[in-house]
């Protein structure tokens, strides 16, 4: 499915977003420093539990973080190869997911600290009023009536 340099890439940028050292997601997931480096660096990659551990704890899932259909999640927890066609759209999709978050944190990051306030509650604006969630259950229901 993924490269271990892929899965590494995923995995550096969402602990880099949840505010975390390489140190601290260790200690919280019962590994070292060394290990989530060489994860990071796709010397290896986590088991599939682990993986899911680590998106939950940088509020995200599996899905989300590698942009997986959700007829995908299922068939990676089983172990299952998707096909050729669908590793590289899903490829494809990833690498430009994580393209907009780091041009997003790089804006942030230009921002002087009254800057990043109101970016951040522009965002939080935009969570509340529901219309811009992914896969809101209200906004299905809604759609469809």
């Amino acid at each position: 499915m993924f490269t271990k340099l892929e899965v590494g890439n995923v995995l550096r940028s969402m602990r880099v977003a949840s505010g975390y050292s390489q140190s601290e997601l260790g200690k919280m997931i019962g590994k070292t420093q060394q290990t989530l480096a060489r994860w990071e660096q796709g010397e290896n990659q986590p088991d599939i539990t682990t993986l899911f551990r680590i998106c939950e704890l940088c509020g995200t899932t599996v899905q989300d973080a590698f942009c997986l259909p959700v007829s995908l999640v299922g068939e990676i927890e089983r172990g299952q190869e998707i096909g050729e066609e669908a590793r590289s759209i899903t490829l494809r999709h990833a690498e430009k997911v994580l393209e907009d978050e780091e041009h997003l944190l790089d804006l942030y990051r230009e921002l002087n600290p009254e800057g990043q306030e109101k970016l951040v509650e522009y965002a939080d604006d935009m969570v509340q009023s529901r219309k811009y969630i992914k896969n809101d259950p209200a906004l299905l229901v809604e759609r469809k009536a």
